[in-house]
């Protein structure tokens, strides 16, 4: 283009700092009928059709719900350079194969179960349905409707990123465990009322210290077997509760949770109609999906929760967490973590209050098609028609197989184990004893029918 406005070689060269022989070979070649290449260096070992192809598969991996990561993407590469039999890629292909696609990027991706992702648009309009009555009904307001929810104390993460020193071997981090399962339970209504939370702990009894270290107004502890809810906890924390929301708020109050089974029972459902409360079953496998406090709520209490226990850990030293300095983290967290704003948004953006089915299938839509944008075009479209084509041709295009000559199948030889601890050599020799005694038992056998004959 330079060399066509008239512009001379010297200049070209001091400007761009281009030898005056680079320019000259890509004017030649220009004049020729020839393309410039769009970056320097060696050609990529794949085709731009085949590293299309792994695009593809990439992006239709993860709105299948099954995203590759690095490892999965070299090893398709050097499956397709191994049946093209070429040299294979190496490691810096990877980096140069997520820069020519922009659209990927690396991420952190949240395991969510198959049930989970299962969740349909039927349920969602039942649970949209049922608010939409009790709020035109019961006159509701943002006061009067809650989310409860249990959670533990501390879900232990297998690795986090950290700044560490080139070169180093293994970078390891100390996070003092809990000797014992303990959760908590938390409720929030759709104004940012915060009632006191449960803590539940195993056994059966609790200490003097468990007592000084509950200094959250009005929290309560308790115990079950296992640290967890049960149907006689559920049912006494509906007392507390009720008696946590102001006499000034109007009644009855709804109460929307999951179905538990630990919280559904004949009992609780007259003691809740007694308290003047409405209970809400959640859709199952939902809750991560209109449960508000997973969706607002719990991640900023979680950090809270860690950041109070890697202070702990490097001021105190210790190796394990007791149930005492346990529920003293617990509650030091919660008035740092727990923030009204959080409510009201999670509610809000759940459609749970005010009730809004738009919002709800919004919330489907991402973690369906693995969170991909359907409005955002990708830079370079995807195409997974090769796909298609080998389904054509191995269900429609399909030749008869060969013919197989059918064999016997062995009868597989078996030990009777009889609760005893048997090594390699006594199976075998019980083998070699049973095989013996088959061909002695049939030749009876030949004998007995002659004779009867």
């Amino acid at each position: 283009m330079l060399r066509q406005n008239g512009v001379k070689y010297d200049e070209i060269k001091a400007t761009m700092r281009v030898p005056k022989s680079t320019v000259a070979r890509y004017e030649t070649m220009l004049k020729n009928g020839g393309k410039p290449r769009s970056t320097p260096g060696p050609r990529p070992v794949l085709s731009t059709a085949l590293e299309d192809d792994i695009y593809s598969r990439v992006v239709a991996m993860q709105m299948a719900g099954f995203p590759v990561g690095r490892t999965e993407i070299c090893a398709k590469a050097h499956l397709v350079c191994e049946v093209l039999n070429i040299r294979c890629v190496t490691g810096g292909w990877y980096q140069r194969f997520l820069g020519r696609y922009p659209d990927l990027t690396i991420r952190v991706a949240q395991v969510v179960s198959r049930a989970r992702n299962g969740l349909t648009k039927d349920a969602m309009i039942t649970l949209f349905g049922t608010l939409q009555k009790l709020v035109i009904e019961l006159k509701l307001d943002a006061t009067r409707i809650f989310n409860m929810d249990e959670s533990p104390f501390l879900s232990r993460t297998k690795s986090k990123t950290v700044v560490a020193l080139r070169g180093s071997h293994n970078v390891w981090t100390t996070e003092p465990p809990s000797s014992v399962h303990i959760s908590y339970v938390a409720c929030v209504s759709a104004t940012g009322l915060l009632v006191p939370p449960l803590f539940i702990l195993p056994g059966a009894r609790v200490t003097e210290d468990i007592a000084l270290a509950a200094n959250v107004s009005d929290c309560r502890v308790t115990c079950s077997e296992k640290g967890l809810i049960n149907c006689e906890i559920f049912f006494e924390w509906l007392v507390m509760f009720h008696e946590a929301v102001p006499p000034s708020v109007a009644r009855p109050l709804v109460l929307t949770f999951g179905g538990y089974r630990s919280h559904l029972s004949s009992k609780i459902v007259n003691r809740t109609e007694t308290l003047g409360i409405k209970l809400v079953c959640l859709p199952a496998n939902s809750t991560h999906l209109v449960q508000p406090l997973d969706v607002a709520v719990f991640a900023p209490l979680k950090k809270a929760i860690r950041r109070h226990v890697h202070t702990s850990t490097l001021t105190g030293g210790a190796s394990s967490m007791s149930k005492a300095e346990v529920i003293r983290v617990a509650c030091n967290s919660w008035r740092d973590g727990m923030q009204s704003v959080n409510c009201v948004r999670g509610f809000a953006g759940t459609g749970i209050y005010p009730p809004s089915l738009p919002r709800m299938y919004k919330r489907i839509e991402l973690f369906s098609s693995g969170g991909v944008k359907k409005e955002r075009p990708l830079m370079k479209p995807w195409d997974t028609s090769w796909v298609q084509r080998q389904q054509v041709r191995q269900d429609v295009l399909l030749l008869p197989a060969p013919m197989v000559s059918k064999t016997k199948v062995k009868k597989r030889k078996t030990v009777d184990v009889s609760e005893r601890l048997l090594t390699a050599a006594m199976i075998n020799q019980e083998l070699q004893a049973s095989a013996q005694q088959k061909p002695a038992k049939a030749k009876k056998a030949v004998k007995k029918r002659r004779t009867t004959v």
